[in-house]
């Protein structure tokens, strides 16, 4: 073993020497601790000082782009494009009225007409008529369209259930129109 910590045999030293070298050293790190503890602090606050900067930086900059994106909406909601067009009031009227008032009437007509098969198509198309009239009254076009709605898909109701009694009527009237000519 004739190194000892990567030093030559001839510079091997003494306990008491080896203690005096680190005592030495020791001493010139005391002497260096204030220096390279100024160091540190001095560089620590620059960092901080440009981490400042470099935020002041960003905020102005978010600012920037807000103002920008600020005036763009702006600018499209001023625009006429943008801008939505004026719906007509709804505003109820005697004709249109009168009007509901005959459609209402032909359609309890076609409901006793068409019978059993379609009551309660009936029954719904004249309560969905019913309630078209009371949104008419209110001028609540919303209820009134709804209502309607409803009321013209009863009515289709009730013309498919007439086409097939007809339908069935015609083939009963087929089948017994020979019958009751021999007779």
């Amino acid at each position: 073993m004739g190194a000892v910590y990567g030093r030559k045999a001839a510079e091997a030293q003494t306990p008491e020497q080896g203690m005096q070298s680190r005592i030495a050293r020791g001493t010139i790190a005391e002497e260096q601790l204030p220096g390279l503890m100024e160091a540190q602090r001095a560089e620590a606050e620059t960092s901080q000082a440009d981490i400042a900067e470099k935020r002041t930086a960003m905020a102005t900059r978010g600012k920037e782009i807000g103002d920008v994106f600020t005036t763009k909406e702006r600018e499209i909601v001023e625009s006429p494009e943008y801008r939505q067009k004026e719906i007509p009031a709804f505003e109820p009227s005697a004709a249109n009225l009168e009007d509901i008032r005959n459609v209402l009437g032909l359609s309890i007509v076609a409901g006793f007409l068409t019978g059993g098969a379609s009551k309660r198509s009936g029954m719904a198309a004249l309560s969905a008529l019913n309630g078209a009239v009371e949104g008419f009254r209110q001028g609540r076009q919303d209820v009134y369209k709804r209502e309607l709605d409803v009321f013209t898909k009863n009515v289709e109701a009730i013309k498919e259930n007439l086409l097939s009694s007809n339908k069935k009527s015609a083939v009963m009237l087929s089948w017994f129109k020979p019958r009751i000519l021999k007779s």
